[in-house]
């Protein structure tokens, strides 16, 4: 959350500039640009709360005259109320932006991954016997994220265009020996995009 400067929520038809896939809507998540000569900015969070819940988080933000660079990362780790329903979580992500006469260009990188165990659900009778007990002690899984992308916007007048370029690998692997004969489910998604857009500002 350091690293996001605001969401947008996008509905209908007119999210079609995010891509051909986004007809029915999207969520932008826009991460944070240093502003022009905002100097070195940092910022260090540590948190803790019930069943052995833990956060730690950093970002530095550096603006120059002409270039701007963002960094941040996070580690959280929560036993939470069931047993074998432990979530470790570490997520980085990095902007660094050019300014260009009237546009500018920028690169980014953003890298998660998270842990945790999956305790399977139970029945009102188990519910009221033990509600933090585990159906699956040993089931777990494991999801990982990785995102690269660069793209740039330049003003011409009352015209604006920009492009964006980006790919993303999603790793999900679980494991679940309570099933019958063990089960395994392993998947991998690799998603490129290239999102040209052009926006022009007119009065009547």
């Amino acid at each position: 959350l350091a690293a996001v400067e605001r969401i947008e929520i996008l509905a209908g038809g007119g999210a079609v500039q995010f891509g051909s896939g986004a007809t029915g809507g999207v969520i932008n998540v826009i991460t944070k640009t240093s502003g022009v000569k905002s100097g070195l900015h940092g910022r260090v969070a540590l948190s803790g709360g019930s069943f052995d819940t833990r956060t730690g988080s950093a970002s530095v933000d550096f603006g120059g005259e002409l270039f701007g660079i963002n960094l941040a990362a996070s580690d959280s780790k929560t036993d939470n109320y069931r047993h074998n329903n432990a979530v470790d979580e570490q997520n980085v992500s990095g902007k660094a932006t050019l300014q260009i006469g009237a546009g500018e260009i920028w690169a980014s990188f953003a890298s998660g991954k998270t842990d945790a165990g999956l305790p399977g659900p139970l029945s009102n009778l188990q519910i009221a016997a033990n509600p933090r007990q585990t159906t699956n002690p040993l089931d777990k899984m494991t999801a990982k994220n990785s995102t690269l992308g660069a793209g740039g916007r330049m003003t011409f007048g009352q015209a604006e265009f920009a492009l964006d370029v980006s790919t993303r690998d999603r790793d999900f692997d679980s494991l679940a020996p309570s099933f019958a004969g063990g089960a395994t489910n392993v998947t991998r998604v690799n998603t490129d995009s290239i999102n040209p857009r052009l926006r022009v500002t007119y009065s009547l």
